[in-house]
This record gives C-alpha cells, structure tokens and sequence, in this order.
C-alpha cells in the first residue's frame, strides 16, 4: 500500500525508518516484483505495509510486513522471503 504524507511521517517517528525515494531506480523494479507500496529497507530487508486481510487476518490497522531479506552481508541484494510481520502497525489515515 502507498502511504500519505502524514503515514510515512508516522513511520519516520515510530520506527525511525524512511521510505526509499520514489524516484530511485530500484522502485520500478520493486514495484513489479511486489506491488505497489512504500518501501522501506532496513537491516533485515525490505520491508512493506500491508492490510490485514491481504494476510488473511482479521481486519485492522496495516502492519509492516518484511517481504524481502538480504542475502549477502554486504546488503547489496535481496531475495523474497514468505512475509513475515513484524509486530508493527500504522494507524489508518483519517
């Protein structure tokens, strides 16, 4: 899911990540493997917001959701994993 402007601040204050740039190179590519979303990466992947019930679970809150994780030391390359959520949630916009 593509986040607002105020989700990615939400985001950027609660877990201190931002999103990669819309502009980069790599979104294109991401965005034809995964969907489109905001991405975040961090030092366990890539990482999206998902609703609940595209996991099938009950309704509620997205929740941040690693869908790619690295698979080499250096972080120059990511291979998909079977999504694995991460304890966190979003709030829905207003």
């Amino acid at each position: 899911m593509k986040l607002t402007d105020e989700q990615i601040a939400a985001t950027r204050e609660a877990i201190g990540a931002s999103p990669v740039d819309p502009q980069h190179p790599a979104v294109a590519q991401l965005e034809q493997a995964f969907g489109e979303h905001t991405f975040y990466v961090d030092q366990n992947g890539l990482l999206v917001f998902v609703d609940p019930v595209e996991m099938d679970q009950e309704p509620g809150d997205p929740r941040l959701v690693l869908i790619a994780a690295w698979t080499d030391d250096d972080r120059r390359q990511l291979g998909a994993v079977n999504p694995v959520d991460t304890g966190v949630t979003l709030p829905r916009a207003p």
